[in-house]
């Protein structure tokens, strides 16, 4: 997966660690607010100890990843194995395309995270709220307020992680299975077509349908300079213009283009149509705009998505 940076880190990471900071906090003021304003507006908090709140944040917060991913995770598996339910498919995330990855990712798998890194935070802060009761330092309704605001909290996301989860391990073994057959979600084949060749319908494929699913390639970009374009013989220049998508960006000219002319998937032989059957998305992945008979030769429109 890529590691780099992402909105999904400071989600999972830094938000339950920054919430666990303000909930001790507010249990060590007694929950009473005007006291924190009073001290926030007579404190002088210099910078470098805001900076110090951000980094205990996120290593709170990854501590509390860890012990999800080391002793949630592993009861949750460990009895999914022992009662032979499925569970997430975790060769998913090495095999699957890194787009279908980023789409699970973005879609249900932080937010899962997110929700059970804020389940164990507020559980901590029930245990601090319990040992504060007991000392003596609360009062008896303000617990239980605020046991009451941590346990609902704590059952809605316990509950849309597990809603989650059956959406992950869905996707996750829909996408890939090792016993899923080379012809499961193939929709076409290459024949000879007037234009010479191309792609055609082996069975009806109703409109919207994203008929290349199993296609795990990816667009690789190039400027025409990187490309040294003018600079190639003929025959491989050709290949570029014929099969490439080609965009403008300012004053460049970019090439989209398969990882290699030699490994081209099935998609790369659409023939061009006035009247198309066939559309693609910002992502560039085909669809069917209206329904599809067996045996239609299936065609795009190139200057809809190429100059």
């Amino acid at each position: 997966m890529n590691l780099k940076l992402k909105p999904g880190i400071f989600l999972t990471g830094f938000l339950p660690g920054f919430l666990f900071i303000i909930g001790c906090i507010l249990i060590y003021y007694k929950f009473d607010f005007s006291e924190i304003f009073d001290w926030i507006g007579k404190s002088n908090v210099p910078l470098s100890i805001g900076i110090v709140v951000i980094i205990l944040s996120f290593i709170i917060g990854q501590l509390f990843d860890s012990f999800r991913d080391g002793i949630i995770e592993q009861r949750i598996e460990n009895y999914c194995k022992e009662k032979k339910i499925k569970d997430i498919n975790w060769d998913f995330f090495n095999n699957a395309s890194e787009k279908k990855i980023d789409k699970l990712d973005n879609s249900y798998f932080i937010f899962y995270v997110l929700n059970l890194n804020l389940a164990i935070c507020l559980g901590f802060l029930t245990i601090i709220l319990l040992i504060d009761l007991s000392a003596g330092c609360l009062q008896f309704v303000k617990f239980i307020v605020a046991l009451s605001i941590f346990i609902i909290s704590i059952l809605l996301l316990v509950i849309d992680a597990v809603i989650l989860r059956r959406e992950i391990v869905r996707h996750t073994n829909k996408e890939v299975n090792g016993n899923i057959l080379p012809h499961n979600n193939v929709y076409s084949r290459i024949r000879i077509s007037q234009h010479g060749v191309g792609v055609f319908a082996i069975v009806d494929i109703p409109k919207g349908t994203y008929i290349f699913e199993g296609d795990k390639s990816e667009l690789c970009w190039f400027t025409e300079k990187k490309l040294a374009l003018s600079s190639l013989p003929q025959a491989i220049q050709e290949l570029y213009n014929d099969f490439c998508v080609i965009k403008t960006a300012g004053n460049q000219k970019l090439y989209g283009c398969p990882e290699n002319f030699n490994n081209m998937p099935i998609s790369w032989y659409l023939n061009e149509s006035d009247n198309p059957n066939m559309a693609c998305d910002e992502d560039f992945d085909f669809y069917t705009i209206h329904d599809v008979k067996a045996g239609e030769e299936l065609t795009a429109k190139y200057d809809s998505y190429s100059e």
